[in-house]
């Protein structure tokens, strides 16, 4: 399967879920209907497009992209010691 969640059968793409990019998937057509297997299971299920450069998606397949949590989180901010007043003070007016 391509990285952008698809197969190409004739010249159109037809998409299956995000999870299995880089996987190899089965493709079956049968009349007007093609399915995409993975691991013996259905995976997606379009009706085939008639001409070329199409694309058929279902949103089901792209559930989840770009939710994932972050390897890595986000370290705390510290909060000022004293409040802005103070450091003004100090420091001096507006720059």
């Amino acid at each position: 399967m391509t990285s952008d969640c698809s197969v190409e059968v004739d010249g159109n793409a037809y998409s299956a879920p995000w999870t299995l990019i880089g996987e190899r998937v089965t493709v079956i057509v049968a009349g007007a209907d093609l399915r995409v297997q993975h691991a013996g299971q259905d995976v997606a299920r379009h009706a085939l497009r008639s001409g070329r450069h199409g694309r058929v998606a279902d949103p089901a397949h792209f559930a989840g992209i770009g939710r994932r949590k972050a390897i890595c989180p986000m370290p705390e901010v510290p909060t000022l010691l004293r409040p802005l007043s103070e450091y003004d003070a100090v420091a001096g007016g507006a720059w």
